[in-house]
C-alpha cells in the first residue's frame, strides 16, 4: 500500500511538472509570436560584436524600432578605449554626420506646412546675408536644395576643423565660400553640403531663431531628445557622454583617439551629436505620421510626403525624396540617409510599409563594409528571402554592353579649387562587362543585370545604396550619364577627360625625364665642350624634370595626408599644400625658357635629328603637363 501511494505521488508530481512545462512552452511560443522581431537582441549582439572585432571598430551603437515600439537601443564596444568605458545606447553620443540632414529637412518641411516657405520659390527670397548668383536662367529653388539639384560644384576644404577658434558663423562661411554654379538647377543631382547648409540658414531666417535654437525648440524638445545637439563644442551637460572618435593603427594594433570634429561652419549639413535612444524617437515620429508620445512635429500628410519620390530621372532607379533618399533591397523599398565624418560613420533606414527603422553609428575611421553587412543581415533575417534568385540579363545584352562601358566621374567634384585633382587620383568609376552577362561597376557598385531599357538591378545584394543603376543615352544609344546614387549622378568622360589618359601622360612624362637623366649622365663629358646655347635644352630639361618630379611626389604626399581630414588647415600636414603648389609655379616659370631652348635646337640644327626629336617630345610632354596642372587648378593657390 505504501509503495502504491508513493507511486501515485510521483505520478502526480510528474503530471504537474509536465503541465507546467507545457504551459511555459506555450507561453514562450505565444511570447515569440507576439514579438515583432523574435530573438532580435541576441541576433544583434552576435552580429555587432563580430563586426567590431573583424573590422577593428572601437565601438558602435544601434537602435531599432518596429510598429511604434523601440525594440533595441544598445551600445557595443567602447566609447573610450583607454578608460574601458562601454558604449551605452541610452547615454553615449555618437556623430550621425550627414544623417543630421534629416533634421534640417524636417525643419524645412515644418515651415512649408505652415505656409512660411514655398518649395518652388527662388531660394534667394529667403536669403538676406548673400545671394546665389544667377549664373543660369533657372533660379535655385528651395526644392533644389532638398534634392541636391542646385547645380553647385563641390567644395570641402576646411569644412571640418578641430580647433573651435577656427569656427565662424555659418552665414559668413557660406558667403565667403559659396560654390560656383556649374550646371542649371534641376538638371542633375550632385550632393552638396553647402546646399543643405543654405536650407538651414533659410530655416533660421524665416523662423527668426538660430538654426540650433530652431531644431532644439521644434524637434528635439517636443520628441524628448534630451541628448541631441547641433552645437559645437557640445553643451557642458553632454560632453562627458560623447564617444571618442578613433583611428585603428594596424602597425601597433591599437586604437588612436582623435580630436572632436567640428562641422559648425556648415552645421545643418552634419554637426549633430546624438544617442541611439534619441534617434529611435525621431524614427518613430517619422513612422507614425509625425507623432511621438502624443506630440506632433509634422502633419501626417507632410510626414508621408517626405518619404515619397521628389526627384529622379524617371528611368526606374532610386529617387530623391524630400531630403530622404530611396534605397532598396530584394524588393524592399527604404528611405533614409547615411552620414560620414572622418571618425564616425552612420546610417538610418526606414521601411515605412513595414513600420521598421534602424539607426547605427560607429566611432572608428575605417569601418569597411560593416554598415552594409549589418543592414542586409537584419533584412535577410526578418524581412526577405535569403535565397532569392538574382535577375538575369537578356541574351541580347551581350551586344549592348559596349554602349555603357567607359569611365565615369561623379558630378560631385570641385571645378574651381585644387581638389579637382581628386579625379586623377582615383575619383572615377569604370563600367565594363562582367561575368554571366552582367554590367560591372568598379570600384563601387558591383555587378548588375539588365531588367529594362537602361535600367539595371544588382545581382550581388551587397548594399541597399547600390541596388539599381540607370543610364541616359544619346540618339545613338551610347550612355552619356549614369545614375548609380539618387543624390550623386555621374558623367561619362571623353578621351581627353579620363583620369587614365591623364595618368598615361604623367607616366610618359616621367619616362621621358628618366631618359633625359640617363642621357645627361652618359653624355656628361661630351657636353662640356659644347656652346652654352646648345647645352641649354638638356640642362633646362634636367632642371624642369627635377622640379616636376619633386612636385608630383610632394603634392601626392600632401594630398594623401590631407584628404583624410578634408584639408582642415589646422591639420599639421596642410603646410605641404602651399609648398607643393609653389613648386608648380616654379615649374611654369622654368617651362618658358625650355620652350625657347627647344626652338633654338631646331633653328640652329643642334644635336642629331633623333636627339632633337627625343628632347622635343619631352618638352611637349612638359608643356602638356603644365596645361594639365592648369586644368586641375594647380597653378596658383586655389584652396
Amino acid at each position: 500500500m505504501k509503495r502504491f501511494l508513493t507511486f501515485r505521488y510521483v505520478t502526480h508530481v510528474l503530471c504537474v511538472l509536465i503541465g507546467l512545462f507545457s504551459l511555459s512552452a506555450s507561453a514562450q511560443t505565444q511570447q515569440a509570436e507576439s514579438e515583432p522581431l523574435p530573438g532580435l537582441e541576441s541576433f544583434m549582439d552576435g552580429l555587432m560584436n563580430a563586426q567590431l572585432k573583424s573590422s577593428h571598430i572601437a565601438g558602435g551603437t544601434v537602435s531599432i524600432v518596429k510598429d511604434g515600439k523601440v525594440l533595441l537601443a544598445k551600445g557595443y564596444g567602447y566609447a573610450d578605449v583607454d578608460k574601458r568605458k562601454p558604449v551605452s545606447g541610452e547615454k553615449t553620443l555618437f556623430r550621425p554626420g550627414s544623417t543630421s540632414k534629416l533634421f534640417t529637412y524636417t525643419a524645412v518641411m515644418q515651415l512649408v506646412e505652415q505656409g512660411k516657405i514655398n518649395l518652388d520659390d527662388d531660394a534667394n527670397i529667403y536669403l538676406s546675408q548673400f545671394q546665389i548668383p544667377d549664373t543660369f536662367d533657372e533660379p535655385v529653388t528651395v526644392r533644389d536644395l532638398l534634392t541636391h539639384t542646385a547645380g553647385f560644384e563641390e567644395m570641402f576644404i576646411n569644412m571640418i576643423v578641430f580647433d573651435e577658434k577656427e569656427l565662424e558663423p555659418m552665414a559668413d562661411f557660406l558667403k565667403n565660400t559659396l560654390p560656383e554654379r556649374v550646371r542649371p538647377a534641376g538638371k542633375n543631382s550632385s550632393y552638396s553640403n553647402h546646399g543643405v547648409a543654405i536650407a538651414g540658414l533659410i530655416v533660421a531666417n524665416v523662423s527668426g531663431e538660430s538654426f540650433n535654437e530652431y531644431v532644439e525648440n521644434h524637434i528635439f524638445k517636443p520628441l524628448g531628445m534630451r541628448s541631441t545637439s547641433f552645437r559645437e563644442p557640445l553643451p557642458a551637460n553632454l560632453i562627458d557622454d560623447m564617444s571618442v572618435g578613433y583611428a585603428w593603427d594596424e602597425a601597433s594594433q591599437t586604437y588612436i583617439g582623435q580630436k572632436f570634429e567640428m562641422v559648425g561652419k556648415l552645421g545643418p549639413a552634419g554637426s549633430s551629436s546624438s544617442t541611439a535612444a534619441d534617434m529611435a524617437k525621431f524614427m518613430l515620429a517619422h513612422l507614425n505620421n509625425g507623432s511621438f508620445n502624443g506630440t506632433q512635429i509634422l502633419s501626417p500628410a507632410t510626414t508621408n510626403l517626405m518619404h515619397t519620390p521628389l526627384y529622379s530621372k524617371d528611368y526606374g532607379g532610386n529617387a530623391m525624396a524630400y531630403g530622404f533618399y530611396e534605397t532598396s533591397y530584394k524588393g524592399l523599398r527604404m528611405v533614409g540617409h547615411g552620414g560620414d565624418l572622418i571618425y564616425f560613420h552612420s546610417d538610418l533606414y526606414l521601411l515605412p510599409e513595414e513600420g521598421f527603422g534602424i539607426f547605427m553609428s560607429f566611432n572608428t575611421a575605417d569601418t569597411g563594409d560593416t554598415r552594409n553587412i549589418v543592414i542586409t543581415s537584419i533584412l535577410d533575417e526578418y524581412f526577405t528571402d535569403k535565397h532569392i534568385t538574382p535577375p538575369v540579363s537578356p541574351e541580347s545584352f551581350e551586344q549592348e554592353v559596349a554602349n555603357y562601358a567607359g569611365e565615369y566621374q561623379f558630378m560631385r567634384h570641385s571645378s574651381s579649387d585644387m581638389t579637382k585633382v581628386a579625379g586623377i587620383l582615383g575619383g572615377t568609376l569604370t563600367v565594363s562587362a562582367g561575368d554571366n552577362n552582367t554590367l560591372l561597376i568598379s570600384p563601387m557598385g558591383g555587378k548588375f543585370a539588365q531588367v529594362n531599357d537602361n535600367l539595371f538591378v544588382t545581382v550581388d545584394y551587397n548594399s541597399p545604396d547600390f541596388s539599381k543603376v540607370t543610364f541616359e543615352v544619346d540618339q545613338n544609344g551610347e550612355a552619356v550619364e549614369m545614375y548609380l546614387l539618387p543624390f550623386m549622378h555621374a558623367k561619362k568622360l571623353g578621351f581627353f577627360e579620363k583620369s587614365s589618359t591623364h595618368q598615361l601622360l604623367i607616366g610618359a612624362l616621367l619616362i621621358g625625364y628618366l631618359s633625359v637623366f640617363v642621357s645627361a649622365y652618359r653624355q656628361r663629358k661630351q657636353q662640356k665642350g659644347l656652346p652654352a646655347q646648345q647645352r641649354l635644352l638638356p640642362r633646362m630639361l634636367l632642371a624642369v624634370g627635377v622640379i616636376n618630379i619633386l612636385f608630383i611626389i610632394l603634392f601626392t604626399l600632401a594630398f594623401a595626408l590631407n584628404y583624410p581630414t578634408l584639408f582642415a588647415t589646422s591639420a599639421g600636414a596642410f603646410v605641404l599644400i602651399p609648398l607643393s603648389l609653389t613648386l608648380m609655379l616654379v615649374s611654369v616659370v622654368a617651362t618658358l625658357p625650355l620652350i625657347y631652348a627647344t626652338y633654338l635646337a631646331w633653328a640652329n640644327g643642334y644635336w642629331t635629328l633623333k636627339r632633337r626629336i627625343s628632347y622635343t617630345l619631352v618638352s611637349v610632354l612638359t608643356l602638356l603637363f603644365v596645361l594639365l596642372a592648369y586644368y586641375y587648378n594647380l597653378i596658383g593657390y586655389y584652396y
